[in-house]
């Protein structure tokens, strides 16, 4: 919720800030925008210099700053989640575990109901027409008791089943949770050295174009890690969009060294 707040927050004062010769009340908005940026998000320590009509900040290293907050949060909740799917793997395990021991012990009545019924068919065999009614209605109750004793061991073995497919998915949701926190923390610390690069060019007067970040986090190009392999960067993206314009596509194995940083721009 904060980050949405600073995002809108952010297109305000982008917006606003895009305004010439702002008037006294406007420049009062923009520095209220400031101070509630800074509310929300204590570490961006953002500056209006009203008289100067100037941020201490690039608005594409406030918005950077905001991704990354954003994708922390993200990651705490998929942590938050990940303990959630963990303490139900653990309850999920232990009721196997227990319907595991139910199904021992079915099986093993299951065994002792299925000697039972053919020691009763053998008793009822010998005697043969000479078989009395108690032990026709022992060997009737003995198949009956089998029956149902294969009953119960088909839905304990049922029910171990449908425990083992549950701990099988919550693990699985475990394991893509894990992925999106690690995504997410990877984009985090993407954006905070956007930031960190996008100031640095602020400092040496070089525009850094809004599809520069976005081929970044696109995993299109690699993070410059100095100012002159930004400069580089910036020189490559506006050679590659000539490029395009005239037909002529940049060779796969370039782009790919550019995109891993084995190939500097």
């Amino acid at each position: 919720a904060e980050a949405k707040s600073a995002e809108i927050l952010m297109d305000k004062l982008e917006q606003l800030s895009k305004k010439e010769n702002k008037s006294n009340a406007e420049k009062k908005v923009m520095a209220s925008y400031v101070e509630e940026l800074n509310e929300l998000l204590p570490d961006l320590n953002l500056r209006y210099d009203e008289e100067k009509d100037a941020l201490n900040r690039s608005t594409e290293a406030i918005r950077s700053n905001i991704e990354s907050q954003k994708q922390l949060a993200l990651a705490k909740a998929y942590q938050d989640n990940m303990a959630e799917i963990i303490n139900d793997i653990a309850d999920a395990e232990m009721e196997r575990d227990e319907a595991t021991q139910q199904h021992v012990k079915n099986e093993q009545a299951l065994a002792e109901a299925t000697k039972a019924r053919i020691d009763a068919y053998e008793e009822l065999q010998e005697a043969g027409e000479n078989a009395t009614n108690a032990q026709k209605m022992a060997y009737s109750e003995a198949a009956n008791a089998e029956a149902k004793a294969q009953e119960n061991c088909n839905a304990s073995a049922e029910t171990v089943k449908k425990l083992e497919k549950n701990i099988s998915e919550l693990n699985a949701e475990y394991e893509k949770t894990e992925g999106y926190v690690e995504r997410a923390f990877n984009s985090a610390d993407i954006e905070k050295q956007l930031t960190k690069i996008t100031e640095m060019a602020r400092e040496k007067g070089l525009q850094v174009g809004p599809e520069i970040a976005e081929g970044i986090r696109a995993g299109k190009y690699a993070v410059p890690q100095s100012i002159e392999e930004l400069q580089a960067l910036v020189n490559f993206a506006k050679i590659e969009e000539k490029a395009g314009d005239s037909g002529i596509k940049v060779p796969q194995y370039i782009a790919d060294g550019i995109s891993d940083g084995s190939m500097k721009p």
